[in-house]
């Protein structure tokens, strides 16, 4: 298993102070925005949609460690091994590292949805980015995405 990232005193404090700068340099109205949301009433469901982006492997985040394709395509170097996985079924589980979401699954409050795309894709990373968030493959401006 990977070595978990330890930051020190030092970085922490960088890099926090950092954070406020960046905050202190948001456009007001982004700020007013992410403020004016409604707040959700007592019992009422919310959903909560997690893009993962940047370094994230999707078959590192909820492995098919019950494919031996996996383990043979992925190589000792960048699969995890099916000992480390916590197991959600016989052929799905979670990285090591991600607990919390086991928990959240076992209690009825989390759902992964796996292998999701769009017909005919362009193989253009940053294309692709925008047609999901947009939920339109024709290139159209749309003011609104697919989720709210």
């Amino acid at each position: 298993m990977a070595k978990p990232m330890v930051a020190t005193r030092r970085e922490w404090m960088r890099n926090g102070f950092g954070l406020i700068g960046v905050g202190t340099a948001l456009p007001d109205f982004l700020i007013r925005t992410a403020l004016a949301g409604p707040d959700a009433e007592q019992g009422q469901r919310v959903l909560v949609v997690l893009q993962l982006d940047g370094g994230n492997d999707t078959l590192n985040t909820l492995i098919p460690y019950g494919h031996a394709e996996y383990h043979e395509y992925r190589g000792p170097a960048t699969h995890i091994p099916e000992k480390e996985v916590i197991r959600i079924d016989a052929e799905l589980g979670f990285h090591p590292y991600l607990t919390g979401w086991k928990e959240l699954l076992d209690q009825g409050w989390f759902a992964g949805v796996h292998g999701v795309g769009y017909p005919n894709p362009n193989f253009s990373h940053f294309e692709s980015t925008n047609i999901w968030m947009m939920g339109d493959t024709r290139g159209r401006k749309v003011p609104h995405g697919w989720i709210g």
